[in-house]
């Protein structure tokens, strides 16, 4: 296919990925911050995970995987979920004691301390771990279809590059740049609507 179609494909892949991984790393997040033993059992795992390099996890995705969607999705997901798991659980341990207790000292059940005094509070803190999140799920998209994939942006690149078609391979970039700043203002959007309380 064509620019557009390849553009299509890497966006679809980056968005889903991100949203996986953002949907999996908040439940892990709140559950690290909130229950000690889960602290204790999925952090030192998670902050393990949180430093193997991209070129290392590649090649196991793609034995795994081999060429699939997910395969190269996979960097997206994994990464995303590490950094917004991580976010997630700061910002959940950073509002526990002082608004717990006052919640608690207001007869607030323990439901309704999660809806109505957790989840608001670290919406924020979310928020920003997931833009950050989007915003290396671009590249992290683009490098697996670089070095593996057979549809996508990436493998755009790599072919124009292999044919020395610099203004080509320029435009792809420069496109994909482009849509990746739209998607993070439109989350940025969303983000300022959802915090509006703020305000």
């Amino acid at each position: 296919g064509g620019i557009y179609h390849n553009l299509l494909y890497t966006s679809a892949n980056v968005i889903m990925g991100v949203t996986i991984g953002a949907v999996i790393g908040v439940i892990i997040g709140v559950l690290i911050g909130r229950i000690p033993l889960c602290r204790d059992a999925l952090e030192p795992p998670l902050l393990f995970l949180g430093t193997v390099p991209v070129l290392v996890l590649l090649p196991f995705l793609s034995l795994w995987f081999g060429n699939s969607r997910i395969a190269t999705s996979g960097l997206v997901i994994f990464y995303t979920f590490v950094i917004v798991a991580m976010g997630t659980q700061v910002a959940t341990t950073n509002i526990s004691g002082y608004f717990e207790q006052y919640s608690d000292s207001l007869g607030a059940s323990k439901k309704m301390l999660l809806m109505s005094v957790i989840a608001p509070a670290i919406v924020p803190e979310i928020i920003g771990t997931i833009r950050v999140a989007l915003a290396f799920g671009w590249g992290f998209q683009a490098i697996a279809e670089v070095l593996g994939g057979q549809v996508g942006a990436g493998r755009l690149i790599r072919v124009f590059t292999q044919y020395s078609n610099t203004a080509a391979m320029l435009s792809t970039v420069v496109c994909l740049g482009l849509i990746a700043i739209v998607a993070d203002g439109i989350i940025a959007t969303v983000g300022k609507w959802a915090v509006r309380w703020k305000e």
